[in-house]
């Protein structure tokens, strides 16, 4: 299905949760997405973390990133490697 600003989005759960495909700069990734029970779909966001060499501990960084799988410049390719796998454990 297409959203309004014309990314591919799938919805895969009950929940809907499911996935956006992105592109920037020739460099496509798969987003993490929730939809609203308008239909909207918004980001999915994560908090990274960090080892600190003095506190010896991780540490949450302050700003949060979209959760999100990059495939690279040759998308089709990453795909197809999956789908492969995919075949094999079903």
């Amino acid at each position: 299905m297409l959203e309004e600003d014309g990314k591919f989005v799938i919805v895969t759960t009950e929940h809907n949760e499911g996935i956006r495909v992105d592109d920037y700069e020739g460099v496509y990734a798969l987003t993490a997405i929730r939809k609203d029970k308008k239909g909207k779909t918004f980001p999915q966001w994560a908090h990274q973390t960090r080892w600190s060499v003095e506190k010896r501990r991780y540490e949450i960084q302050e700003k949060p990133m979209t959760i999100c799988v990059k495939l690279g410049r040759d998308p089709v390719k990453a795909l197809k490697l999956l789908l492969v796998y995919f075949e094999k454990i079903m």
